[in-house]
């Protein structure tokens, strides 16, 4: 399944439909054109906020980085960016641990198990190339399937743009 695929190309590299956490804004909107959705996290202050394309969402500090990326699986399918304006790959979703599992290793891709519950249990992978960027897969308890995943990074320092530098449309 192609989205096997893509998942442990997420799981291994943070990438997902051209984006990664540590890419700028402006780059982002370079590759795939201006955002679909976009809106604050907090209504009470501009930064941090969230951007998406298709099903793909990610998070921004004020700096214009990005510090989350993530995809919900819970619907029957999702809609990646397929790396330029305007183009998506549909894939359907409904996959369970076992077949990632085996995919990972695979590929040769290591995890840790995160958490477990009577609900929910979630395991993460380290971005090869991103050093402190974790990707954490969570799925059912009850049927094991994915429910979603988020590749987070904890290294970089927020600069936020200097006072008086021009309004870059981002974060309105």
């Amino acid at each position: 399944m192609e989205f096997l695929r893509v998942l442990t190309e997420f799981g291994s590299a943070a990438r997902l439909g051209g984006i990664r956490p540590l890419d700028g804004l402006a780059d982002i909107v370079e590759r795939l054109g201006p955002f679909e959705k976009s809106g604050r996290i907090n209504q009470r202050r501009r930064w941090p906020h969230w951007f998406g394309y298709g099903d793909v969402t990610f998070e921004s500090c004020q700096c214009r980085i990005v510090n989350r990326l993530s995809l919900r699986t819970w619907y029957e399918s999702v809609r990646i960016p397929a790396g330029a304006p305007g183009e998506f790959r549909t894939f359907p979703t409904g996959v369970r641990f076992d077949r990632l599992a085996d995919a990972f290793a695979g590929a040769g891709l290591e995890w840790r198990e995160l958490h477990r519950s009577d609900r929910e249990f979630a395991f993460a992978t380290q971005a090869a190339e991103l050093p402190g960027v974790s990707v954490a897969f969570t799925f059912t308890a009850d049927d094991q399937l994915l429910y979603s995943v988020h590749a987070t990074e904890s290294g970089h320092l927020c600069h936020p743009p200097a006072p008086g530098t021009p309004d870059d449309g981002f974060g309105r």
